[in-house]
This record gives structure tokens, sequence and C-alpha cells, in this order.
């Protein structure tokens, strides 16, 4: 797949720096703003490309007697998911277990098609976000206070862990790995000076005139400085499952 190099970054993401740690070939899916199901959404009639589309692109492409079928197999290959942050920032119907439950139903779709390894983000703590007040407004969120989005996080995490162990309970022959982007961030900002940040509660979008390289926020997303931070705890975790 070709790469524009256009994300919220200002550089290169988690996945193209894992890609890079182990000369690997990524298939990417994702969209970004998108969510697992677009109809829990106020206007779930614009063209979001929600997780349901995106399966439906890579059965389209990688499914058995399509055109990349035989780049991957169930051993070599990991699928990754990450979600949250937009499912819950911006849900404005039904509650989390249901989006949750889309979030499942696709990946049992992509285990029928052959997967068999699969790493699942938690939402990140979006409630940190410089521009949660912006974003978050509609929820109760301001500068100071985010408590309601927090406790959308840790339930949207908790919902995901627990379909987790019963999704590995009915398909025990599946490789089920949970990575919490909640706990990595939260280390980072607390120990901010350690990992060679100046700010790790605005962003460089405020503040262009600054080096962005002193910033753990680009913008409402993770510069690509912490973005290369998170991707070497990524890769250190998954080495780990080998030993």
């Amino acid at each position: 797949m070709t790469y524009t190099g256009k994300n919220h970054s200002g550089g290169k993401n988690w996945p193209l720096y894992l890609m890079e740690f182990n000369n690997i070939k990524l298939w990417n899916y994702a969209v970004g703003g998108a969510v697992i199901n677009k109809k829990y959404l106020k206007n779930n009639n614009k063209n979001n490309i929600d997780l349901e589309k995106q399966y439906e692109y890579f059965h389209e492409n990688m499914s058995e007697g399509k055109q990349f079928y035989n780049v991957w197999n169930k051993d070599n290959s990991l699928f990754t998911f990450w979600f949250g942050a937009c499912d819950i920032g911006y849900r404005k119907y039904g509650s989390i277990d249901e989006v949750t439950d889309n979030l499942f139903n696709i990946i049992n779709k992509i285990y029928e098609v052959g997967a068999r390894n699969i790493l699942i983000f938690g939402s990140p703590p979006i409630y940190r976000n410089p521009y949660r007040s912006i974003f978050y407004k509609n929820k109760g969120c301001s500068k100071k206070d985010c408590n309601y989005i927090k406790n959308e996080v840790l339930t949207f995490n908790y919902n995901v862990v627990n379909k987790m162990k019963m999704f590995f309970e009915k398909y025990s022959d599946t490789n089920m790995f949970f990575y919490s982007t909640v706990e990595k961030f939260e280390e980072i900002i607390f120990k901010c000076k350690k990992y060679g940040f100046k700010d790790c509660i605005n962003a460089w979008g405020y503040n262009k005139q600054k080096n962005i390289n002193d910033y753990f926020w680009a913008n409402s997303h993770i510069s690509f400085k912490a973005n290369k931070y998170l991707a070497n705890d990524i890769n250190e975790f998954l080495r780990s499952l080998n030993k």
C-alpha cells in the first residue's frame, strides 16, 4: 500500500516505526476519525468510513480467492485494532457495551477469514487531550474537569478486555493481546522530562513557533516523537511474548 506521509503526528506514526523496527509489511485499512460503527454518531449520514466499511475493503482485497490473499496467513500476520477515542468522544446514541459488541462482531468476521493473532489497543486517555474542552464540550468536559470522559474511557477498556476473554474462551486457537495506551500515555505524561519532553500537557499546535520535539502532544494526537516511544514499547511487548 502507498503512504501519503500525512498524519497528525508531524512525522511518522507508530505503525511506520514498528514496520521499520521489524522489516515487516504493513497493510493499513485505518481511516482518520473512523469509529467502530457510525450509526452511534449524531450525523451518521455523513460519508464516514467505519470499521464495518474497513472490513469490507479488507475482505474485497485479502480474503480467500482475492488479489492479495496469498501475501498473508494465520501464522505470520498480526491484526491490530485501535478504537475508542472517537467512539467515546462523538457517540450520541447507544451504550459503550453496544459499541464494543460491534467491535467484536467485526473481529469475529476477521477470525472467519483466517486471523488468529489479534492485538487490541484500549482507548487512549482522551481526558488528557489538550483539545478536550473543544472536542468534548458537549459532554461537560472543561479544561480542568473531564471526569465523565475518563469514566467512559475506563469503561470502554474494561468492556474490551472482558469481551477479549469471552472471545478467547470461544476460539482458543487465537492469540489475543491487549495493550493499554492509557497506561503508557499516563507514564510518559507523569515522567515527562525523563522522556525528553518539555511539555506533556499542552499541544504544539497552539505553539507552532516552538520545537515539536519538545511536545508530547502535537495537537489532539501525540507527536511523532511520542509515537516512536509508543512503537518501541509495543515492539518490546510483542517480542516478550516469544520468550
